[in-house]
C-alpha cells in the first residue's frame, strides 16, 4: 500500500498523470521530426506556395521567389526582385516578459522549408536584414530594400491571417506555466535554450535503474532531491541554495551530478557543465534556467579564481544579478533566478573563514563519509541516463499543474508539508533556521518525487537527514574565529612570555626562556594578553574581522572588557602598546554566539 494515499498531496493529484503539455513534450525524436514534417506540409498547403499568396498586394510569390513590377519614367516596366525563394511571415511573436515583438520567416530552398525567428527591427532595417543571410535567408544588399518593403506589405495585408504567439527567453515558471512545458507560451528560438530541457526513452527504464541506486543510499537520494527541489523554490517562496557533493576522485560524484541533470534533460554540455567560467557567466546561466537546477562539475577548476567561494555562493544564493544602467542612465532589467545549484568537487565549498551568510546557503555532502562510492556502477548508470532522460522532471512538474497552470491547492499542500518538516528539524537539531529550511525543502521535494516519480513507499524522513545540517557552532563566524585564534596562539606560544609554577607553588614569568624574536604578549594558565595589532592581523589573514566578532566574544566571556567598557586591557609588565585580554578557559558551550 502506498504510504501517501492518505496524504493531501496524493489525494489532490489523484495518482498524477502527465498533462497534455508534458505529453507533447515527452515525445520521441522520431515523433517530433514527423510532426515537424507534417507542419511544413500544412504550411505549404495553407499558404499555397505554388500560387500567389493571399493579400500580398502588388507582389507575386511563387516557386521562383518574390517579385513585383514598377513603371519607369520612360514608360517601360522593371521587374523588382525581393527574394529568389518563396518567402512569408508565418508568425507574429510577442515576448511575454519584455513585450518586444518578433516574427518567424519561412523560405523554401532546395525543396525544403527553413524557419528563422528574428526581431521586428531586423526586418525593418537594410543593414540588419542582410545579417540574416548568415542564417540562410537569401538576401543581398541589392534585394534588401525590396525585401523590407515586401515583408512590411505582407504583414499589413495579413494581420488577421498570420498566427500570433507568445514566447519567452528563459526556462522555468512564468504566469503559472512552466517553460517549456506550456502550450500557451513557448521558448523563443533566440534564447538559445531550445533542446536544453527535453526527454527521451521512458520513465520506467530511468526509474527502475535509479530506484535500485537509491536503496539505502540516503546521500544520493538527497542530492537528487536537490534537483527536483529547484522547481518548488519559486512557488513556495524559498531561498536559493547550493548542494555540493565533494570528496575523493573516482567515487562517482560526476555520475551523480549527471544523474541529477537527467531529471530534466540530456546530461550533456548544455545542461551539465564544468565550473570553468566567470561569475557573470554562471549568473547568466542561472537566470536562463530560472527554475531548473544549475549543474556544474569540478569545483577545483576555479579555485584560483574564487578563493574561498563565498562570493560565488552569495551571488547565486541571492538570485538577482548585478544592476546596470543604459547609456541614457535608465536602469536595465536585472536577471533573476529561483533555483538550486548542484556542484561537485574534490574539496569542500566552505572554508573555515567563510561567512555565516554563505554557510547558511550550502548543504555539503562528503562522499568520503560513505563506506563505498556514491555510485558504484558508473558506466552502467551513464549508459542508462544517456538513453532515458527528461521524463522525471516532466512528471514532477505535471504533478504541480492542473489544466496547464500551477495548481494552488497542490502548492498549498506542499507548503504545508515543508512547514511540518521545518518545525520538526528545528525542534530536534541544533542548527540554524536557514540550514533547517534547506533540509525541509529537500524533504518536501523528495516526498513529491516519491508520489510522482519513484513510487518506492520509502521517502526520506527528517531523521534520515538531520545529521547533514551544520550545527549552530559550525555556522557562527565568531565561534569559528575564536577557534582559529586559539589555534594561532597555540602555534605561536613560544612568541609569548609565559608563566610556570615552581615546586613551592609560586608563579614565575617565562617558559624558562624569553622569546628570541618578536614578542606578541603574555600567556598565563587562563588568559592570553595579546598585542591588538597582532590579533587583528591574524584575524584578517584568516578571513575574519576583529570589529565583527568582538561583541559576541565579550558576550560569551572569551574577550574581557576593561572598567570603562572598552575592548582592551593594561599591557603586561615591561610591555607597551594596546593589548587585548582573551580568556583561554571560557564557556565553550555558551549559547550567546549564534
Amino acid at each position: 500500500m502506498n504510504v501517501y494515499k492518505n496524504k493531501s498531496l496524493y489525494r489532490l493529484q489523484g495518482g498524477i498523470e502527465l498533462n497534455q503539455s508534458t505529453k507533447n513534450f515527452a515525445r520521441s525524436d522520431e515523433e517530433i521530426i514527423a510532426m515537424t514534417e507534417n507542419y511544413r506540409c500544412e504550411l505549404e498547403t495553407l499558404y499555397g506556395f505554388g500560387e500567389p499568396l493571399p493579400d500580398t498586394g502588388n507582389w507575386l510569390v511563387d516557386r521562383d521567389g518574390v517579385r513585383t513590377t514598377r513603371e519607369l519614367p520612360n514608360g517601360g516596366v522593371k521587374v523588382v526582385t525581393a527574394c529568389r525563394a518563396p518567402l512569408a511571415v508565418t508568425k507574429l511573436i510577442e515576448n511575454a516578459e519584455t513585450g518586444l515583438h518578433g516574427v518567424e520567416l519561412a523560405f523554401k530552398l532546395r525543396g525544403m522549408w527553413h524557419f528563422i525567428e528574428c526581431a521586428r527591427s531586423e526586418i525593418a532595417d537594410r543593414s540588419r536584414i542582410i545579417q540574416l543571410a548568415d542564417r540562410g535567408l537569401p538576401v543581398t544588399s541589392e534585394t534588401a530594400r525590396a525585401m523590407i518593403t515586401y515583408l512590411d506589405d505582407f504583414i499589413a495585408c495579413n494581420l488577421d491571417f498570420i498566427r500570433r504567439e507568445q514566447s519567452i527567453n528563459r526556462l522555468g515558471w512564468f504566469r503559472g506555466c512552466f517553460i517549456p512545458y506550456s502550450d500557451s507560451i513557448r521558448l523563443a528560438e533566440s534564447s538559445g535554450l531550445r533542446g536544453v530541457i527535453r526527454s527521451a526513452g521512458s520513465l520506467r527504464a530511468w526509474r527502475e535503474h535509479v530506484v535500485a541506486l537509491l536503496d539505502g543510499n540516503t546521500m544520493l537520494r538527497l542530492y537528487l532531491a536537490a534537483s527536483f527541489a529547484s522547481a518548488i523554490i519559486e512557488p513556495l517562496g524559498l531561498q536559493n541554495f547550493v548542494a555540493h557533493l565533494w570528496g575523493r576522485t573516482g567515487s562517482g560524484k560526476s555520475v551523480a551530478l549527471m544523474l541529477a541533470a537527467s531529471v530534466w534533460g540530456e546530461p550533456d554540455g548544455r545542461l551539465f557543465g564544468t565550473m570553468n567560467g566567470t561569475l557573470n557567466y554562471m549568473q547568466s546561466q542561472a537566470a536562463a534556467l530560472r527554475s531548473v537546477p544549475l549543474c556544474l562539475d569540478e569545483l577545483q577548476t576555479v579555485r584560483d579564481s574564487f578563493g574561498n567561494y563565498d562570493k560565488l555562493i552569495m551571488q547565486l544564493g541571492v538570485g538577482v544579478g548585478r544592476g546596470r544602467a543604459d547609456r541614457d542612465g535608465s536602469a536595465r532589467k536585472t536577471n533573476e533566478w529561483h533555483n538550486t545549484a548542484l556542484f561537485t568537487g574534490e574539496e569542500p565549498l566552505l572554508k573555515p573563514e567563510s561567512g555565516a551568510g554563505a554557510v547558511n546557503r550550502v548543504l555539503q555532502l562528503c562522499v568520503d563519509d560513505l563506506p563505498g562510492n556514491i555510485i558504484s556502477n558508473g558506466g552502467e548508470t551513464v549508459a542508462v541516463i544517456k538513453e532515458n532522460y527528461g521524463v522525471a522532471g516532466a512528471m514532477f512538474v505535471s504533478g504541480l499543474l492542473r489544466d496547464g497552470s500551477r495548481c494552488d491547492e497542490i502548492i498549498a499542500a506542499l507548503r504545508g508539508r515543508y512547514k511540518d518538516h521545518l518545525s520538526e528539524i528545528l525542534q530536534a537539531a541544533p542548527t540554524s533556521g536557514k540550514q533547517a529550511a534547506i533540509l525541509a525543502a529537500l524533504l518536501a521535494a523528495d516526498e513529491f518525487a516519491e508520489i510522482t516519480v519513484y513510487h518506492t513507499g520509502n521517502p526520506l524522513t527528517p531523521r534520515d537527514v538531520m545529521h547533514y545540517a551544520l550545527t549552530s557552532d559550525d555556522i557562527s563566524k565568531p565561534r569559528r574565529a575564536m577557534d582559529y585564534t586559539l589555534n594561532m596562539i597555540s602555534v605561536h606560544q613560544n612568541d609569548f612570555q609565559g608563566v610556570y609554577r615552581k615546586s613551592d607553588g609560586t608563579v614565575s614569568d617565562g617558559w624558562g626562556h624569553q622569546p628570541g624574536g618578536m614578542i606578541f604578549g603574555k600567556l598565563t594558565d587562563s588568559a592570553a594578553y595579546i598585542n591588538k595589532s597582532v590579533l587583528v592581523r591574524w584575524l584578517e589573514e584568516g578571513g575574519y574581522s576583529f570589529d565583527a566578532v568582538k561583541k559576541e566574544w565579550a558576550q560569551c566571556g572569551f574577550l574581557q572588557k576593561n572598567a570603562a567598557g572598552k575592548y582592551c586591557c593594561m599591557p603586561p609588565k615591561g610591555m607597551n602598546g594596546s593589548f587585548i585580554k582573551l580568556h583561554l578557559k571560557h564557556d565553550t558551550e555558551s549559547p550567546e554566539i549564534t
